[in-house]
């Protein structure tokens, strides 16, 4: 879980500089649209989300296998 964070925190830093800097007319960084860089950042924070449920309903499962 501590890649999935550090990857999330990450992409979480590149977007806020890349929307900072756009908004002060910089332009974007990378040449990365800022629309793509924030819905992969989503799509990250999604994929994470989902894996946290899945490994919580895993857990339950084998619980109640075991009793």
């Amino acid at each position: 879980m501590i890649k999935e964070t550090l990857i999330w925190i990450t992409l979480l830093i590149f977007n806020t500089i890349n929307t900072i800097s756009i908004i002060l007319d910089k332009g974007a960084l990378l040449n990365i649209p800022l629309w793509l860089s924030w819905l992969l950042f989503l799509g990250i924070t999604f994929i994470i989300v989902l894996t946290l449920f899945f490994r919580k309903y895993l857990q339950k499962k084998n619980i109640q296998l075991m009793i």
